[in-house]
């Protein structure tokens, strides 16, 4: 398994590090990578942002709003918490949430 650290506190950039790993790196091992955010509201793929956000306190306290690529509902993070993202590779198309949980576990 590959480690990735990630020191950026920008959601964006650490989605757009996923986007790139999940489509061009393609890696041929398990990649876990832990990172944290500035406050940030995430989407999930789904959810609809006009029944999750309030976006007048969002705005008034500089709260970023973003969307996943995963699904799942609606949460907020912010230096106080750690994300992880998992990234195994798959040459079919079904979730095995399983093996992951057991990479996670093993880390």
């Amino acid at each position: 398994m590959i480690y990735l650290p990630v020191d950026s506190l920008d959601v964006r950039h650490n989605f757009a590090l996923e986007y790139y790993l999940m489509t061009e790196k393609r890696p041929s091992e398990p990649v876990l990578m832990l990172w944290s955010t500035t406050p940030t509201v995430m989407l999930g793929k789904y959810q609809t942002a006009e029944n999750e956000l309030n976006r007048p306190f969002i705005a008034a306290h500089h709260i970023a709003a973003v969307r996943r690529l995963s699904g799942g509902g609606t949460i907020y993070s912010d230096q106080g918490g750690c994300q992880f993202t998992l990234i195994t590779p798959n040459d079919n198309n079904a979730i095995d949430f399983s093996s992951g949980l057991n990479l996670i576990m093993q880390a």
